[in-house]
């Protein structure tokens, strides 16, 4: 399922002779591509990882979302789902498109005014 929330993930996927999914974890595009995938899965972080410096493993990062969270006093979501995600990010373009529907509507009032 984190495949299907973060497809760019998907190229890196391996199976092994089980017929599990694996990566090839000597490859480095991969493990940044898993680390961006399983962030934005867990925790709905949308990373841009350079593909030049060091991919420190997610268990590092998930200690520093819960530090930052700590911090700020702010709750770490256990039961974040991708579905969550998406129906937050929706629900803000349509609060965005509202939003810019009503000052495009008010600046042609106010400039007809103007006339």
């Amino acid at each position: 399922s984190v495949a299907k929330s973060y497809p760019q993930f998907v190229p890196f996927l391996r199976y092994n002779k089980k017929g599990e999914p694996t990566i090839d974890w000597k490859d480095e595009h991969a493990l940044i591509q898993l680390c961006t995938a399983l962030s934005h899965f867990y925790y709905g972080l949308v990373l841009r990882l350079p593909s030049d410096r060091l991919c420190p493993a997610l268990v590092q990062r998930a200690n520093y979302i819960h530090w930052i969270a700590d911090l700020t006093g702010s709750p770490i979501n256990p039961f974040f789902t991708p579905e969550s995600f998406l129906a937050r990010q929706k629900q803000q373009n349509e609060t965005q498109v509202i939003e810019d529907q009503s000052s495009s509507s008010s600046s042609s009032s106010s400039s007809s005014d103007q006339n």
